[in-house]
């Protein structure tokens, strides 16, 4: 007598550590929400913003450190897709290209809050306050990203394949997407909303 598994066996599921982070994303998610809630809410309740004695932010190097997420998480997507195929190889050079990616938006956003340090502090308004609250939890944000991918490219750098690698990768994605996204959203609410 033969027995036949049930469908829901052969299923393809996702990992429990992918579900895991989905909540952390979705935690933090809500978390940039209230950063940035509350960075329009002080924005609209001051009638000159940013304060006086403070220039508009700069633009242009946000714009490329957040260029840079976006690759990352683009170099994530082409990784993630080429690990099911067992193209290993393709997969590790895109978790390589994020994990650059990462590094540099680290770099460029040090130069930014540096450039900015000289000119206000944050305890010398409500703007300081928040603008270096947001850029931190972000920066922080993608610091932990960056150690996520050098997690997720030396598990991939370890011989053939397995399914925890790939469950680490699908994590390593799930969150740089979300980095990304965040950090658009930073983008467009705290650096480039003031320019109008």
């Amino acid at each position: 007598m033969t027995t036949v598994e049930p469908i829901w066996t052969r299923a393809e599921t996702r990992a429990l550590g992918w579900w895991a982070m989905l909540l952390v994303v979705a935690t933090e998610g809500t978390l940039f929400a209230t950063l940035l809630a509350s960075y329009l809410y002080l924005r609209f309740k001051n009638v000159v913003w940013p304060p006086a004695g403070v220039d508009k932010p700069q633009v242009l190097l946000p714009c490329v450190a957040t260029a840079f997420l976006l690759a990352a998480a683009g170099a994530m997507f082409l990784a993630a897709r080429a690990l099911p195929r067992a193209r290993v190889s393709a997969a590790r050079a895109g978790v390589a290209a994020a994990l650059v990616c990462g590094v540099a938006f680290a770099m460029f956003q040090f130069l930014v809050v540096h450039a900015d340090w000289g000119e206000f502090r944050p305890s010398g308004s409500a703007y300081g306050s928040i603008y270096y609250t947001v850029v931190a939890v972000l920066w922080a944000h993608a610091a932990a990203g960056v150690l996520l991918l050098g997690f997720c490219l030396g598990q991939l750098s370890r011989g053939s394949f397995r399914p925890v690698r790939r469950a680490a990768l699908e994590v390593g994605a799930l969150y740089t997407y979300f980095v990304a996204v965040a950090a658009l959203a930073v983008l467009l609410t705290v650096y480039l909303s003031p320019q109008l």
